[in-house]
């Protein structure tokens, strides 16, 4: 469930400490969708070979300062995405590699964006 994956990152990734405010994380949208995407090559597609799997993921993570008194400080939604082509030849090592480097990267991303709110616009030490 790409949900649940998203939650378990964000909420292991991200735990404020030392703060009487809190940090609300809702992961608002997380899908991942498969589809088949045909050569370009016409003797491949005549043969229906030569095809790859296209992955495109979504992730929308919303991070809201909440004062002690429950007022709402600060909201920013955080939107990442990622559209990762793999051929049907790669073995399943190599489409286990593709795709764990693809989400890698994909996170590595949003963490810097996360970083730079919680640094420069919520002034939050980290």
């Amino acid at each position: 469930d790409p949900a649940k994956v998203a939650d378990e990152y964000v909420h292991a990734r991200y735990k404020p400490q030392g703060m009487q405010d809190s940090i609300e994380v809702t992961i608002e949208q997380a899908t991942v969708t498969k589809a088949t995407k045909k050569s370009n090559n016409k003797v491949a597609r005549f043969f229906e070979v030569d095809d790859a799997a296209v992955y495109d993921i979504t992730l929308r993570v919303k991070f809201e300062q909440i004062e002690s008194g429950g007022r709402l400080v600060y909201g920013k939604v955080f939107n990442a995405r990622r559209t990762m082509t793999i051929s049907e030849h790669a073995s399943v090592g190599e489409r286990e590699r593709l795709e764990v480097e693809g989400l890698r990267t994909m996170f590595n991303q949003l963490d810097q964006a996360i970083y730079r709110t919680l640094m420069q616009e919520m002034r939050l030490t980290y």
